[in-house]
């Protein structure tokens, strides 16, 4: 899980959250193979949040938590200001009014204003247990254990208040990254033993598949925790090259994720609206990596 291989996962992520979002506005088979693809997506997004604070973690010490709200949080909330404030600006242009949700009903309902923000305001509640957890415990395992806790408590309250499934059933990855990163080596000895390489991957589609079948939903936070780990024990195992556009899209894959929802806004707006299912699905991603590349150049420049 290197930097060249975490940006490279990043960009096909964030083409697959594209696929999962548009299928429902489109009549293209091949785009209803994303139908389910939403949670885990969004669960590799967590492990890789997760992996990433605790790796840098563990090379910093509390060094890391240092101006930890402005590198973190604040570059985390500022795109999405601009983002949320563009798309109501077009939103006002396109239909005369605004009709976004209220922020009393994002507290009540977990409805966003920008389309499919969601996850902005649940990563961002994720970095807040992050950084009191790592502040205030006393060893690693508590540190863990405290974030762990606070992401049930806080998936347990969204569930109880009616939030949507999406809120809460992939969180648990963000901490099981958190692991991972700390029991990397160990996991890495394990997998180097010619058995657990060959059990490893039937193992965990069993638990997975028969989890699924059982319709529980809350186990399927289990299986949140598992995909992640197969894709990154997949992508150890098969290695490959680091592809450039891989890892372009993968330095603006926030981006790309604040904007699709836009881009499918504008391109079926009342103003503006593209009939050809083909053409609109070209137009949603050309425009979502030009405005995307845009204000990353704007915001960060060079530097991210």
């Amino acid at each position: 899980m290197d930097k060249d291989r975490t940006l490279c996962l990043k960009g096909i992520l964030s083409f697959l959250i594209i696929a999962f979002h548009i299928q429902f506005l489109v009549d293209i088979p091949i785009l209803f193979l994303f139908n389910s693809w939403g949670a885990p997506v969004v669960s590799l997004f967590f492990f890789i949040s997760g992996y990433g604070s605790t790796c840098s973690y563990l090379k910093k010490g509390n060094r890391y938590l240092d101006g930890f709200f402005y590198r973190r949080i604040w570059k985390t909330i500022k795109p999405f200001l601009v983002v949320t404030a563009i798309y109501m600006l077009l939103e006002f242009m396109d239909k005369g009014c605004l009709s976004s949700p209220s922020l009393v009903e994002l507290i009540r309902k977990g409805d966003t204003i920008l389309p499919y923000s969601w996850f902005v305001i649940a990563i961002i509640i994720q970095y807040l247990f992050f950084f009191f957890s790592f502040k205030y415990g006393i060893t690693m395992r508590r540190k863990i254990i405290y974030v762990l806790v606070l992401t049930i408590i806080g998936m347990i309250i969204m569930s109880s208040i009616h939030y949507g499934r999406h809120w809460w059933v992939s969180s648990l990855a963000f901490p099981a990254g958190m692991v991972y990163a700390f029991k990397e080596s160990s996991w890495n000895s394990i997998l180097k033993q010619k058995k657990w390489r060959f059990l490893f991957m039937p193992v965990i589609c069993v638990v997975i598949l028969i989890v699924v079948m059982s319709k529980v939903e809350a186990l399927f936070t289990i299986v949140y925790i598992l995909i992640p780990l197969l894709v990154v024990y997949l992508i150890s195992y098969v290695g490959g090259n680091r592809n450039k556009i891989m890892m372009f899209l993968g330095s603006i894959s926030y981006e790309i994720y604040l904007f699709h929802g836009v881009s499918m806004y504008i391109l079926r707006g009342k103003h503006i609206y593209v009939e050809s299912d083909y053409l609109f699905v070209l137009l949603v991603c050309v425009c979502t990596i030009l405005f995307s590349y845009c204000l990353h150049k704007v915001i960060y420049g060079d530097k991210k």
